[in-house]
């Protein structure tokens, strides 16, 4: 089952539960909303299930944006695309779905070691590809990396790095270029054991 989120009639902005037709106030509202429900996700990790697989991905986006849209941890029934990126479209999810989570179970059945970077960059690169959701696909990959990260005694500090650079790395990834994603997980992970 998937969802196609209507808009306010004359406007860019999704239907929401706070009734705010003004986008760019909605997306304010939205992200300090996420905020706050991404710390209980880091506060208390149990809230979504340790499997990591798709369903770990839908429940970690509803989590987040409950309180603002009735789809949220729906997948999107339409097309996507950024720019020239784009993005798995629905009709490929169940091709999809195996390739990202056996590249978590890869990520999962080793030992803690240095390859857990580029297996790590690996499986952010296939869900930013993946993109499943209307929107905070970002947000809900980074938790879902994050906690996975934890699984093995690491943290990674998306935040030492600005949005820009996030896209583009996304955006060179996505064109098969994978050594910038390397580099930024080699930077921005720290072991926490």
């Amino acid at each position: 089952m998937g969802c196609d989120p209507e808009y306010y009639p004359n406007t860019n902005t999704h239907i929401n539960r706070l009734a705010i037709k003004d986008s760019k106030i909605l997306l304010e509202k939205e992200n300090n909303a996420s905020l706050l429900r991404a710390i209980e996700l880091y506060e208390t990790p149990s809230l979504v299930s340790n499997k990591f697989d798709f369903e770990t991905l839908k429940n970690i986006h509803f989590h987040l944006f409950q309180d603002i849209y009735d789809w949220a941890g729906i997948p999107r029934n339409y097309p996507v695309k950024k720019g020239f990126s784009i993005f798995t479209p629905p009709e490929d999810f169940a091709t999809a779905i195996p390739v990202v989570f056996s590249a978590v179970e890869e990520y999962k059945s080793e030992y803690k070691s240095k390859n857990d970077i580029v297996l790590l960059a690996k499986v952010f690169r296939l869900l930013n590809k993946f993109h499943p959701f209307p929107e905070g696909n970002g947000r809900t990959q980074r938790i879902f990396i994050r906690l996975l990260g934890h699984t093995k005694g690491w943290d990674l500090t998306f935040e030492k790095m600005p949005q820009w650079e996030m896209v583009e790395i996304c955006k060179q990834a996505h064109e098969m270029n994978l050594e910038p994603m390397n580099a930024l997980f080699e930077r921005i992970m720290e072991s926490i054991d």
